[in-house]
């Protein structure tokens, strides 16, 4: 896995189509030039997805609330 960011090639090409992408990706893969990027382990992507779930319900929770709020000015 290349970051996108890092492959200044890909960023900076003026021809972008996936297929002239793909072809440099493999040129510098079997240069072994691709730079990787971070994948966190099995523990610290679950956290994430966890702490990810429970700022999305927070943010639904609090749109409710606002909701109920307006509802009960208007009346």
């Amino acid at each position: 896995m290349a970051n996108p960011l890092k492959v200044r090639l890909i960023a900076e090409s003026m021809n972008k189509t996936g297929k002239n992408d793909a072809h440099i990706l493999l040129d510098l893969y079997t240069k072994e030039y691709t730079p990787e990027s971070y994948l966190p382990s099995g523990e610290i992507g679950e956290s994430r997805n966890i702490c990810r779930n429970r700022n999305f319900l927070v943010r639904q929770r609090t749109a409710i609330k606002n909701r109920i709020r307006d509802q009960s000015y208007r009346l």
